[in-house]
């Protein structure tokens, strides 16, 4: 993991944490602040604005970015499910444009008189319907019905939170704690979220401002003071921690994406083998 050192207090820098930081998703949450800005640029103030990425705790993440994600996933997986159910039954999948998934159910799969064997298929259909139900009802709901949700599906739910603690999740960087000595519940980075702030007020942030000293020099500036009330670093990711941030963010805006090989080319190279002798 990450290890975390105490802030000098007066002093901002590439990596240092900052309390009262905000993010367009986390409204009423607590929000801190990862300092983008390079250091020579912040040592040699030659930068109009400092740059910095929302880092939320990984609680409110699992209501809003996490339970996003996971619902795509869990809808994909029932989604898939239904489609092949439909094909090894014989159903035609174009059904859906004209039927509701209750609809096909009445028609195909309920009657009251059929086997054992039937009756099983039938069971099986109203489960992966029951199942694309229950998923909309939560979609709609949110973070109402939101544990409900990593309920759904354990394995899931545990395959997410692993691949973001190992950094697997696209857009998200996942860190232990942003305090020396503070919670260890999880706070998760949004890499894709940029914030900036002034010059001048990032050099009052480093030496620790409260709302009425901001409103007096300056308005409007996207800072929350909701759950703190001080904007003050808190703490500063050391190397190799902080280069592995900043790469993993670099990474995500520098990749390039290339077109997939053709399906029937990558088919024939699944089928090589190598030659006998």
């Amino acid at each position: 993991m990450i290890a975390v050192t105490v802030p000098l207090l007066g002093q901002l820098s590439q990596g240092s944490i900052f309390c009262c930081g905000r993010a367009e998703r986390y409204t009423g949450c607590q929000v801190h602040g990862f300092v983008l800005t390079a250091r020579c640029d912040i040592e040699q103030q030659k930068f109009p604005v400092m740059n910095y990425l929302p880092v939320v705790h990984l609680s409110d993440w699992l209501e809003r970015d996490g339970f996003d994600l996971l619902c795509g996933r869990l809808s994909a997986e029932v989604d898939g499910a239904l489609s092949q159910f439909l094909r090894v039954n014989n159903i035609p999948e174009s059904i859906l444009h004209a039927q509701t998934l209750r609809e096909v159910q009445a028609e195909f799969f309920g009657l009251a008189d059929a086997d054992k064997k039937t009756k099983g298929v039938a069971q099986r259909y109203d489960d992966l319907v029951t199942r694309r139900e229950k998923l909309d009802e939560i979609r709609k709901s949110g973070a109402e019905l939101g544990a409900d949700l990593y309920e759904l599906s354990d394995k899931q739910s545990a395959a997410l939170l692993k691949e973001l603690v190992q950094q697997k999740v696209g857009g998200y960087y996942f860190l232990q704690r942003i305090e020396s000595d503070g919670d260890t519940g999880g706070f998760v980075v949004l890499l894709r979220e940029v914030q900036t702030i002034p010059r001048h007020i990032a050099g009052r942030i480093a030496s620790g401002i409260s709302k009425e000293d901001l409103e007096l020099i300056a308005k409007g500036i996207a800072l929350s003071f909701d759950h703190d009330g001080f904007a003050m670093p808190i703490g500063e990711l050391t190397s190799p921690g902080v280069e592995h941030v900043l790469q993993t963010f670099g990474m995500l805006f520098g990749r390039i994406g290339l077109e997939d090989p053709a399906p029937t080319y990558l088919e024939a190279i699944c089928q090589r083998r190598p030659s006998r002798r």
